[in-house]
């Protein structure tokens, strides 16, 4: 009886020692400033005529998505990029673009938001 009663009193002496050294939050920093955007593709095909979606987020550090506008523009001619404006997600931390195949050829898709940029491969046939 008395080797559990010591047993007990040790992982409690552990846990007492150890439990104020995670009164703050060590990843705090992290949070709030835009790290990455995240698009749902990296690399899209559309033919000629016809439109595809995508949607993209502004993260923190932690991965959370935040409140940041999201623009969207064609790297040249062959393709078009532009908002989807039917898109209405609550809360807004995501925007989803419509690009339309304009001519074949490899294009891309520039992402802005919170100060970074991203690019989407597009092939269009």
């Amino acid at each position: 009886m008395n080797r559990r009663v010591s047993g007990w009193l040790g992982v409690v002496a552990v846990v007492s020692l150890l439990a104020p050294g995670c009164k703050s939050d060590p990843l705090s920093d992290l949070d709030g400033s835009p790290t990455a955007i995240v698009t749902s593709f990296t690399d899209l095909t559309v033919s000629v005529g016809t439109s595809v979606t995508f949607t993209a987020q502004v993260v923190d550090g932690r991965s959370t998505p935040l409140e940041t506008a999201i623009t969207f523009s064609a790297c040249d001619t062959k393709v078009t990029a532009g908002a989807d404006a039917t898109y209405d997600p609550v809360p807004r931390t995501s925007a989803r673009a419509i690009v339309t195949g304009v001519s074949a050829g490899t294009s891309c898709v520039n992402v802005q938001g919170g100060g970074l940029t991203a690019t989407v491969n597009v092939t269009v046939s």
